[in-house]
């Protein structure tokens, strides 16, 4: 396989600062399974690949199979000072803020899971809509004489009852195409990358002596502690969602950076031991399949603190993007009905492909 099919959904610029070499060539890491509960030494090349995860297919447009794969680069590359200075406690330029903006929006985008989870929106979206025009037979009729079909209202009524009877039953279903879901990285990074930038409280936490942060293959985390106890319309998790959102993303075994609504500020924290226990809790909940460190033992550590925390671990599991749409009312019901969909909430294993 070609270098350039072997897609990243973990930025080499961002997994080899967890290698304790991570100026080599291809910097050794160590990752745990966390079906198995096994870790093994590995390196950073061979880690978050899968083939051709972003390549373009062939469209109308002139686009190339690689220009996703060539745009994150860019971006990490873009991203790759920021992070240095984050880590070195340092402060950004506001180009360089930015640039690290849109690799946070990205790289919440970009993985597996964060793929998946727009896919469901989007096919549940097409059903919806789908289902609310065959529920409506004047809307059908209309559409087959606008269409010049020839059948008359009998039978159009028979075909309108028989796919929507398909449709209920799961019987007919969408699958987004593999160049939707790779625009769905970059969509509406128009309007989240400022946001980020310039309407969001930055901190890197320095984790003391004796202590050190973890990276898994989706490695953000966004955390919101009020979403369950708001209305199931309302518990959609994203980065603004409350006041109490926190975004945390590991630079660095020394240092994570925590992202939460407020002023466009920068500081550098101390974090304390309990607090990098916490973090680390973080990653290993919104981890699809490995976590990984610099040593055997540092991955291993996190491993057993989340048996002994599982209550914990599953409180911090990423909430997916949600979707509330008004359904026609069904028969008996005057008012239409608020229905809110949200993909599973457990993570999507990924393929190793390579």
């Amino acid at each position: 396989m070609t270098a350039s099919r072997r897609h990243h959904t973990v930025p080499r610029v961002l997994l080899r600062r967890f290698s304790p070499v991570p100026r080599s060539e291809n910097p050794p890491i160590w990752n745990l399974d966390l079906s198995s509960g096994r870790p093994s030494k590995t390196s950073v090349n061979n880690e978050t690949v899968i083939r051709d995860f972003y390549r373009v297919n062939k469209t109308s447009r002139p686009v190339s199979q690689g220009w996703a794969e060539q745009m994150l680069s860019r971006i990490e590359s873009d991203a790759a000072e920021p992070i240095r200075k984050l880590v070195e406690g340092a402060m950004l330029t506001v180009a360089e803020r930015e640039s690290m903006a849109f690799f946070l929006h990205v790289q919440r985008e970009r993985t597996p899971t964060g793929r998946a989870w727009h896919a469901f929106l989007a096919e549940t979206i097409i059903l919806e809509e789908l289902r609310a025009k065959l529920s409506s037979p004047r809307f059908i009729q209309s559409r087959f004489r606008d269409e010049g079909n020839p059948q008359g209202e009998a039978e159009v009524e028979l075909w309108r009852i028989a796919m929507l009877s398909a449709v209920e039953k799961g019987e007919i279903g969408v699958e987004p195409s593999q160049n939707r879901e790779v625009a769905q990285i970059f969509l509406v990074a128009d309007k989240i990358v400022p946001a980020l930038a310039h309407a969001m409280t930055w901190r890197s936490l320095r984790a003391p002596a004796g202590s050190e942060f973890i990276c898994c293959d989706n490695p953000l985390n966004i955390y919101d502690s009020g979403a369950p106890n708001r209305a199931k319309m309302d518990a959609g998790v994203g980065w603004v969602s409350s006041i109490a959102v926190e975004a945390t993303l590991p630079l660095d075994p020394r240092v994570c950076l925590l992202v939460t609504p407020g002023p466009p500020q920068w500081r550098l924290e101390d974090a304390d031991a309990r607090r990098v226990e916490e973090i680390n809790l973080r990653t290993y909940a919104a981890a699809q399949q490995f976590i990984y460190g610099p040593t055997q033992r540092s991955v291993q550590i996190v491993r057993q603190n989340a048996k002994r925390n599982r209550a914990l671990v599953e409180a911090f599991r990423p909430r997916p993007p949600q979707v509330t749409m008004l359904d026609p009312p069904v028969s008996g019901e005057i008012k239409p009905r608020i229905v809110t969909y949200r993909p599973p909430r457990k993570s999507f294993v990924h393929p190793r492909k390579r």
